[in-house]
């Protein structure tokens, strides 16, 4: 009996030290600095501390090479319970990454969930060849959890070490980003986007194995998270970064010229596109047979560029600063897929083995606001094929199904191009045409007819939204096709009926898209005391664009094109009827956007005008609130109805 009472006793005070070590296994200050986080940050499950970011570059004497080594030491504190930190790395050819390790808040070593053992990496169902993901995942249980974990980033040649940015994914108290420069290494750091944040540059001189280093720092404090931002713009054009431009060093004695000027970066571009041509044996009796039936230079080439359009599968899209050696022209032929570099590159030699001039070109599209001035592999992302023809430079690109010959797709328009040159190298500009250009025309014609709307209607389209519809429409057969057009049109509604349907350009890309059609729709005329109630909106454009939480937004806002919408839809009204109201006329107008509603009673016929503008496809983050307001506006003409009395 006394054994049982000890066993008893020795049981609970097992528990108890356990329930104790739980109560003590934070520090008592990070669980109040959590419950104070926790109340001013309600949506985040973490935040960091302290996020030190270090770059060093040391120089290989076995691989007589200079490389980039980021060293990156961060303290994640935990503002909820059972919650898991997850952070994803890259890495690709050219990167490894070393030595993860983690400590709990008494600098005891824990076990690391994650690993840096990587894992090909997948977008959109788009396979990255070259980029690899790292994921480290750490779990905390209780609120007020601190861990603090670093690793190394090793990128064997430090030309592609191109940018640093000070946003991530989650809340940061204070991120830090430091270079230790060598005396012998020529470094040169381009600020971007640093307009309206309170980033701290400072410099000072450390001593590392007997050289003096100079040691720069870039110190910001309380960063927004970055969340999964609908319509983002990206990173580089709206966040804060540095540009890392590396120019030249001298180690032993021995000077090593990197990227100095553009005629550097040119060089080394250069140097990876001497082999890509094999021979035209597979595709030159596909080229005499698209040429030769045709009148003209220009039908010659279109034929070309649209048979690469619609018969290379894009499977890949390398974005950034790996791979940009292009496969062979070909590989490319005999595969029929290829990459971006490999699309080009097959392009630009069918159009030689044409006879043409076509040169392989370089570009970063309109996510990468750089322009050539600046000599980093930042700069691009893309590659094309200039055709240089009667003195004058067409811009080809294969992978944009539907675009024609001498127009161009929003992504590339008003970008820096780099074109070869033999030794040289021609920089140029890609055309960019104002929000017009991509113009969504509509015209409907509407009367009662028992309470039903009918009349005619024209829709007609170019630019950008022709391209689009081209491609929709291009690959399905005649009888899809009409499903998908009635569809498209009538926005899927079933309230809407559209009968003797025309359409003109879906076969030809050089052609705008045009739309013909009779119209029913029901549902939209209410009769109540004698009077009757009419919504005569048919596509609500931009309804459900209002953005949510737009104070926590840090991108801008990207709608993929510039806009161009004006419809007029017109009402007969019957000779027994007079309007008593309709809905209240918008004009709003800024440097982004325009919105125009109008309804005007010209004798007898109410005509409804919408015009809506977005002009460079941007919505900047100052001005996403005056959208929401606008698209709140928008949204309450949508629902309003005229009102028709005897």
């Amino acid at each position: 009996m006394y054994l049982k009472k000890i066993w008893v006793c020795l049981f609970i005070l097992s528990i108890t030290l356990q329930a104790n070590s739980q109560i003590i296994r934070i520090n008592p200050e990070d669980g109040l600095l959590a419950d104070q986080l926790a109340e001013e940050h309600p949506e985040d499950d973490y935040v960091s501390l302290s996020t030190k970011e270090t770059y060093t570059f040391p120089y290989s004497t076995k691989d007589q090479e200079l490389f980039s080594l980021m060293t990156y030491d961060e303290t994640i504190l935990s503002l909820k319970e059972n919650k898991s930190f997850i952070k994803y790395e890259f890495a690709d050819d050219k990167t490894s990454l070393l030595n993860l390790r983690a400590t709990n808040y008494k600098k005891k070593t824990i076990p690391t969930y994650g690993s840096l053992r990587t894992v090909k990496y997948t977008s959109s169902g788009i396979f990255h060849d070259d980029l690899e993901t790292a994921n480290i995942v750490f779990n905390f249980s209780t609120r007020g959890d601190r861990i603090n974990y670093s690793y190394e980033k090793k990128i064997s040649d430090i030309r592609y070490l191109t940018k640093a940015y000070f946003h991530t994914s989650y809340l940061c108290q204070e991120k830090s980003i430091s270079f230790v420069i060598p005396s012998w290494l020529d470094i040169e750091f381009v600020e971007q986007n640093f307009d309206g944040y309170d980033i701290i540059k400072s410099e000072s001189t450390e001593v590392v194995k007997r050289q003096g280093h100079k040691v720069i720092t870039y110190t910001l404090k309380n960063i927004k998270g970055v969340k999964n931002e609908a319509y983002s713009a990206g990173y580089s054009l709206s966040l804060p970064h540095i540009i890392i431009l590396a120019k030249k060093y001298s180690y032993n004695d021995k000077s090593h010229e990197l990227f100095s000027t553009t005629a550097d970066l040119y060089k080394w571009y250069s140097s990876l596109v001497t082999d890509v041509y094999k021979d035209n044996s597979s595709y030159k009796s596909i080229v005499e047979s698209l040429t030769k039936d045709a009148k003209t230079d220009k039908e010659k080439v279109e034929n070309i560029f649209y048979w690469v359009q619609d018969n290379i599968r894009y499977i890949a899209f390398e974005d950034g600063i790996m791979g940009f050696k292009p496969a062979s022209d070909d590989d490319v032929f005999t595969k029929k897929y290829g990459d971006c570099k490999g699309m080009a590159n097959l392009l630009c030699q069918m159009l030689k083995t044409a006879g043409y001039d076509a040169r392989l070109t370089w570009l970063g599209t309109r996510r990468i606001p750089y322009s050539y001035d600046i000599p980093s592999l930042a700069v691009d992302n893309h590659m094309i094929t200039t055709l240089i023809l009667d003195g004058e430079r067409y811009f080809l690109d294969g992978t944009e199904k539907g675009v024609s010959f001498k127009d161009y797709a929003h992504r590339i328009q008003g970008q820096d191009v780099m074109i070869q040159d033999g030794e040289n190298y021609i920089i140029d500009t890609v055309p960019e045409f104002d929000h017009k250009h991509n113009a969504a025309k509509a015209s409907l014609e509407l009367s009662l007819k028992e309470n039903i709307l009918v009349g005619k209607g024209t829709q007609e389209f170019n630019g950008e939204e022709k391209n689009r519809l081209y491609r929709d429409f291009k690959y399905v057969t005649k009888t899809e096709q009409d499903v998908v057009t009635e569809k498209y049109l009538s926005n899927s509604n079933k309230n809407i009926t559209l009968s003797n349907l025309e359409s003109k350009g879906l076969e030809n890309r050089n052609q705008k898209i045009e739309f013909n059609y009779d119209i029913e729709i029901s549902n939209k005329v209410t009769e109540a005391g004698g009077e009757l109630y009419i919504n005569i909106e048919k596509d609500y454009d931009f309804a459900n664009l209002e953005i949510e939480k737009p104070e926590e937004r840090v991108t801008d806002l990207n709608l993929g094109s510039k806009i161009n919408i004006e419809k007029t839809t017109t009402l007969t009204i019957p000779e027994n009827l007079k309007v008593d109201y309709t809905p209240e006329d918008i004009n709003i107008n800024n440097d982004d956007f325009s919105i125009i509603i109008t309804f005007k009673i010209k004798g007898a016929v109410i005509e409804y005008n919408k015009s809506i503008n977005v002009k460079n496809g941007l919505i900047h983050v100052k001005n996403i609130d005056e959208w929401n307001k606008a698209i709140k506006k928008l949204n309450s003409t949508y629902k309003d109805q005229i009102v028709l009395i005897k």
